[in-house]
């Protein structure tokens, strides 16, 4: 029989050495109605620095008293894999998702179960972006929710999900690249089933830009995942995303690069972000092919409900 906890918060994090304590410190101090209970989960999935002494410094600090669980899983490949597996350790009424190098408001958790009230539905909250110069980026994200041409999603970074849906979609998308697109198809997944998705304004983050070269990984796997997310949505892109196709955008788009450096002598990095996607696209078009053109997604059990 589960607690009687409003709300469970999951951080998962590999290698977070550098920032991680920020976000643990913050959803330690959160500012709530004494009559609100809640619970921090804490999956390290296969850190290779010093990020297990920092959740182990982090445990000298706040009270043992059970509404703490850390978990240390280096099988657990990518997000979506990492936060299922949190999301089956949680207790909570309210499953809240924020990631280890963000910083949460000192009131987030009581925003969210303000903002839901006892609603069964998937949330996202604001999201102010910063750089790593502490320099904000107002239009980096929508003062919404994330509209695309299907159906708007949460950001993954800042949103809470009543557990009963969680577990009646599924939870995450385990066969997803291992980053990128399992926010927007997990959002999908709940309104398809007939579910409300809301935007809470006073759920803030700080949001962490992340530097060049993470931010080229990123988008190399969004690139990949935008092809799958093609075949399985194409209300959302028609492209069919041919091995023909994703190698002519890669030559205009390195074309367009090239040029632009002869006249200008400088990069563009929106360019250059365009062309490592266009990478990505050629990957997935070759790793989505023949009998893995569509796999099927890799789904929880309903049996956690």
């Amino acid at each position: 029989m589960r607690s009687s906890l409003q709300a469970s918060v999951i951080i998962c994090v590999k290698n977070g050495q550098d920032f991680l304590r920020r976000q643990l410190d913050a959803v330690t101090t959160q500012v709530t109605n004494p009559r609100i209970s809640y619970e921090i989960i804490v999956v390290d999935n296969g850190s290779t620095d010093g990020t297990p002494q920092v959740i182990q410094e982090w445990l000298k600090t706040v009270r043992a008293n059970g509404l703490i669980k850390t978990f240390s899983q280096p099988h657990l490949k990518g997000i979506p894999t990492a936060r299922n597996f949190a999301a089956q350790q949680a207790e909570g009424d309210l499953l809240l998702f924020c990631d280890a190098d963000d910083e949460v408001s000192d009131s987030w958790v009581q925003a969210y179960i303000d903002g839901l009230n006892g609603q069964e539905a998937l949330a996202g909250g604001l999201i102010e972006a910063y750089d790593s110069a502490g320099v904000a980026h107002p239009g980096f994200f929508p003062h919404s929710l994330i509209q695309t041409t299907y159906l708007p999603h949460v950001g993954n970074c800042n949103c809470a999900v009543s557990r009963s849906i969680f577990f009646a979609v599924g939870g995450y998308d385990q066969s997803l690249p291992t980053y990128g697109f399992e926010d927007v198809d997990f959002s999908w997944r709940v309104q398809e089933a007939g579910f409300p998705i809301i935007f809470v304004e006073e759920a803030r983050i700080r949001f962490q830009i992340s530097g060049s070269t993470a931010s080229f990984r990123k988008k190399f796997l969004l690139g990949k995942g935008r092809v799958l997310m093609a075949r399985r949505y194409p209300s959302y892109d028609s492209e069919t995303y041919s091995v023909g196709y994703c190698t002519k955008k890669i030559i205009r788009v390195a074309s367009e690069i090239i040029h632009r450096f002869r006249k200008e002598r400088t990069f563009n990095r929106r360019e250059l972000s365009v062309l490592v996607a266009s990478f990505g696209n050629l990957y997935g078009a070759l790793f989505y092919s023949g009998k893995n053109r569509q796999p099927a997604p890799e789904l929880l059990p309903l049996s956690e409900v």
